[in-house]
């Protein structure tokens, strides 16, 4: 067994940006067909949406990503060691409405290091929305 560091992290002022970004995801969703990796049920892009999507809110989102993700490892590893990472980001976007879900799944690709979820709009649930096993 290995030890799985969790970090939660908050980003204050993104308001704006998750209105924009639920509209580009949700008019995408019906344009795409369905990816068909883990969801059951709903939607779910391709898995590099996140870096061949041509809006500037995704390019926002992804530089603000980017951010968060160096902060998070700068909170636990020497500048140096994070320096001379080769930070990549990937990410796909889901839609999951009442009764979907995403199965059991695992990311093994060695270029797996971290993951990560973020939620756009919860869709009103406070509780019970994402659980990681």
């Amino acid at each position: 067994l290995f030890p799985t560091l969790v970090h939660t992290q908050h980003l204050h002022g993104v308001d704006s940006m998750n209105k924009k970004l639920r509209k580009v995801i949700l008019d995408t969703a019906k344009v795409m067909p369905p990816a068909k990796l883990s969801n059951i049920g709903g939607w779910q892009s391709e898995a590099d949406w996140l870096m061949t999507a041509p809006e500037k809110v995704v390019a926002e989102f992804r530089n603000e990503l980017i951010d968060a993700v160096a902060g998070a490892l700068l909170a636990s590893m020497p500048a140096a060691t994070v320096a001379d990472l080769d930070l990549r980001v990937t990410g796909w976007a889901n839609v999951n409405r009442h009764n979907h879900s995403n199965a059991l799944h695992h990311h093994s690709d060695l270029d797996w290091r971290l993951s990560g979820a973020y939620i756009v709009d919860s869709g009103g649930a406070d509780d019970g929305l994402l659980q990681f096993w």
